[in-house]
């Protein structure tokens, strides 16, 4: 993965146990974001962390952010969606603009025109999101018409928008949904093909948020989450499962397999998708409003105004290097197969950590200083 850390830090992790995150750093227009406002996030197959921002999108290594603007062929820098689909591929979704793809080979964004159906997405705002095939799936925010987009040949900008309904599958059978207020009650309708085959109500406020996410349909309100669990369709069997919280909720979204988290403006809470059951809660965030945790467990929080967070899960502790010992400005670090670490500094000076017994190797002693930018393990050696 690409993301690291360049900090020397311990990490002690119970395997089958839920994870207490704690805040590592945070990351800011003056470490190179192009700007605090975030609206969302993703991870790339390299690892590399996608942020969409008001001010443009930005790949962020770890330590470096690289910014894309409408000069690197976005259609707007109000980036209000960033997802992957299942080739793999990043899109972005501006604020009532053209859909635009990442293409890896000129380091630009494209963006999709000269279509009737694109140019109808780019005038109202709609909800992207990445079906279980790996294709993209448009849902506006008013009466207009949903869209499904299939790529045939991205370098060729070859892609087949259809007009459709949302899809659930429900006991391996794909059903197209609509969604509807009547009095109060959320309803939806399941249709096979046009043809309306059942429907069931939900008894829930008009101001509640909700979400779909497969066969299972999320409802948002005040201090809980309910979920409602289609299990068959011709008779409608559906099970009701609620989770209470101590803060209201103003958002539930999906961040990786079998979790969900819930976003208040000052605390998250992580769920157990599985269980529908709080396994961890993040505290005293200003601000919070996107999440997502990434393929190392990590959390990344994205808030209104104050940046990006970062938190890991397992116990951790910073580790006291003694001032006399070496100077603790690390530019790598690397660990060997017996768990030994290694991280070279500014200085010309390798520290060498094995258990709690601390090592300082001088690699060059020059006057000028000598910066040790790269370490790497290999059998039993160690190049810096």
């Amino acid at each position: 993965i690409a993301i690291c850390l360049f900090t020397v830090l311990l990490f002690v992790c119970n395997n089958g146990r839920s994870q207490k995150y704690n805040y590592v750093n945070s990351f800011t227009t003056d470490n190179g974001l192009p700007s605090n406002h975030i609206y969302d996030m993703t991870e790339d197959n390299q690892g590399f962390l996608w942020i969409a921002t008001n001010n443009g999108v930005s790949r962020f290594d770890g330590k470096f952010f690289q910014n894309f603007s409408v000069n690197d062929g976005l259609p707007s820098n109000d980036a209000v969606q960033v997802v992957k689909d299942g080739s793999g591929t990043i899109w972005v979704n501006c604020y009532k603009e053209h859909l635009s793809y990442f293409d890896n080979f000129t380091n630009r964004f494209v963006f999709l025109k000269g279509n009737e159906d694109v140019e109808l997405i780019s005038k109202t705002f709609y909800i992207l999101s990445v079906t279980k095939e790996g294709n993209l799936f448009f849902e506006p925010g008013n009466a207009m018409p949903a869209f499904l987009l299939k790529a045939i040949d991205k370098k060729g900008e070859s892609f087949l928008f259809l007009q459709s309904l949302p899809v659930v599958s429900i006991s391996n059978h794909d059903y197209f949904i609509t969604k509807n207020w009547e009095n109060n009650i959320f309803k939806i309708r399941f249709f096979n093909g046009e043809k309306l085959i059942d429907s069931f109500k939900i008894p829930v406020k008009p101001e509640t948020a909700y979400s779909i996410l497969s066969d299972k349909f999320y409802v948002t309100n005040d201090y809980w989450v309910k979920r409602v669990t289609v299990k068959n369709i011709l008779p409608i069997i559906f099970t009701v499962d609620s989770v209470f919280f101590r803060f209201t909720v103003s958002r539930i979204i999906s961040v990786c397999n079998q979790k969900l988290v819930t976003i208040n403006s000052k605390m998250i809470y992580l769920l157990d998708e599985h269980k529908l059951s709080i396994q961890d809660s993040v505290e005293n965030i200003s601000g919070a409003n996107t999440a997502f945790i990434d393929k190392n467990n990590s959390l990344w929080v994205g808030t209104l105004d104050k940046g990006l967070v970062h938190y890991s899960s397992g116990s951790v502790q910073q580790m006291l290097i003694p001032p006399d010992l070496i100077k603790p400005n690390f530019l790598s670090i690397a660990a060997s197969s017996k768990g030994e670490l290694f991280a070279g500094n500014y200085y010309g000076k390798l520290l060498q950590i094995a258990n709690t017994h601390l090592t300082s190797r001088t690699v060059s002693a020059s006057f000028k200083g000598f910066w040790l930018r790269k370490t790497f393990c290999v059998n039993r050696k160690v190049i810096t």
